[in-house]
């Protein structure tokens, strides 16, 4: 058999080969931080259990720089912060756990331990609280006129059609009104959230000069807004806005 027949046969092989390598080298690259980082993380339990905090948030620390994302990692580092005392960086990790973990008694546990020993009060969870928060703000109002303005159009198609003896005209209305309670929850659920990592006053403009308002204190929850050089929009529960420094605060 001639060789050049030899060689036709085995291309396409060797372009499958060639396809899975490349396919799986990434695969085999990426697994090597992740075995750094759980060596990195198992190290720091270990120091952790042995009283030495200082190298246990080291080790964590490390493991987190391989890019590596756990929620076990991020609460095993908030409660290292919050045994060497430093409460604001103990709720960062804590609530960063509580948004990889969601509904992990353990993890909310130590954040109601360190919101406490920071002087803070718990968040209520729930959409219960989510689209109360909601329906008070200027979206929610707008949603509730949006909705009774749509309720009302359908009531005067109907009028017009011959009454209301046709209960099905107003689906439309109680649609539109169900679907803005979904976007509004999915709204305040999704929106960027922040921490205070030292007592800052909240400033009524991206400016030092701007007038200062309530001193934040390390440790508070905010919601994230747009950034402007060196200062972030941030927005308390109660709807209070303002500006902080970006160096005061951190994304969960």
């Amino acid at each position: 058999m001639p060789p050049t027949v030899t060689h036709r046969r085995f291309c396409p092989l060797v372009r499958l080969a060639l396809g899975l390598f490349l396919v799986l080298a990434p695969t085999v690259a990426s697994a090597k931080p992740d075995q750094e980082a759980q060596r990195l993380f198992t190290l720091g339990n270990r120091l952790l259990d042995a009283g030495d905090v200082d190298g246990a948030v080291a080790a964590y620390e490390a493991a987190a720089a391989t890019g590596w994302t756990s929620g076990a990692l991020e609460h095993n580092r908030g409660l290292a912060e919050l045994e060497r005392g430093r409460t604001a960086d103990a709720v960062l990790h804590l609530r960063r756990a509580a948004r990889l973990l969601p509904g992990e008694a353990a993890v909310r546990q130590s954040l109601d331990a360190a919101l406490a020993r920071a002087g803070l009060a718990a968040p209520p969870e729930g959409a219960a609280h989510r689209l109360a928060r909601t329906a008070a703000g200027p979206l929610g109002v707008g949603g509730l006129l949006a909705g009774a303005l749509l309720l009302g159009l359908a009531a005067v198609w109907a009028a017009r059609r011959g009454g209301l003896r046709r209960p099905r005209v107003l689906v439309p209305g109680g649609l539109a009104l169900a679907v803005w309670l979904l976007a509004a929850l999915a709204w305040q659920a999704s929106a960027p959230r922040g921490v205070v990592l030292l007592p800052t006053a909240l400033r009524a403009a991206p400016a030092e000069g701007a007038a200062a308002g309530a001193v934040l204190p390390a440790g508070r929850g905010v919601r994230l807004g747009r950034r402007v050089g060196a200062w972030q929009a941030a927005r308390l529960p109660d709807g209070t806005e303002g500006w902080l420094p970006v160096r005061a605060v951190e994304d969960v």
